[in-house]
């Protein structure tokens, strides 16, 4: 009597006859990359995008040539690209955390002071510009511009309002 459903045991089973279904999957440790300094972590991305373009060399002159290894150097060349942009987006988190940081109130100062250099070319720009866009009649052009002018001048000083320091 054979009861191919029922659930075996490891003392049903003869020693050396476990069955495996297919290959076990490689367990395999991430990258570690918080460990690595800076001056050698350039050093170990080019040293990984050298061995990903000899993995693809190889998968592509395993593939002409038509060697049923071709599969698994593919698979190696797709890990190695994996984890060549691994490096990469840590490369660029690193760089983010390493840049200056600009304290808030000294870029509030110094848009500040941007939009004031704009308010002032603004506020020259109808007679700087009126006679060049109307030969013919430059005070219609130069009252059109300085209206212009007067509500971009608005819209700045509102916008820079947001910049100021808020009061508590």
């Amino acid at each position: 009597m054979d009861f191919e459903n029922e659930q075996k045991t490891p003392d049903s089973e003869p020693a050396g006859s476990a069955r495996k279904p297919g290959r076990p999957k490689k367990e395999r440790p991430e990258l570690d990359v918080e460990g690595i300094p800076d001056a050698n972590f350039a050093e170990t991305i080019a040293k990984h995008e050298s061995l990903v373009v000899l993995s693809r060399e190889k998968y592509e002159r395993l593939l002409r040539s038509g060697d049923a290894e071709a599969r698994y150097a593919q698979v190696t060349y797709n890990q190695s690209l994996k984890q060549a942009i691994a490096l990469r987006e840590e490369q660029e988190r690193r760089s983010v955390f390493s840049r200056e940081q600009i304290p808030a109130v000294e870029a509030r100062e110094a848009m500040l002071r941007l939009a004031g250099l704009i308010v002032e070319r603004l506020d020259a720009l109808g007679s700087e510009c009126g006679e060049n866009c109307n030969p013919k009649d430059p005070i219609k052009s130069i009252g059109v511009l300085t209206e212009w002018a007067r509500e971009a001048r608005e819209k700045v000083a509102r916008v820079a309002g947001v910049f100021e320091e808020p009061k508590p």
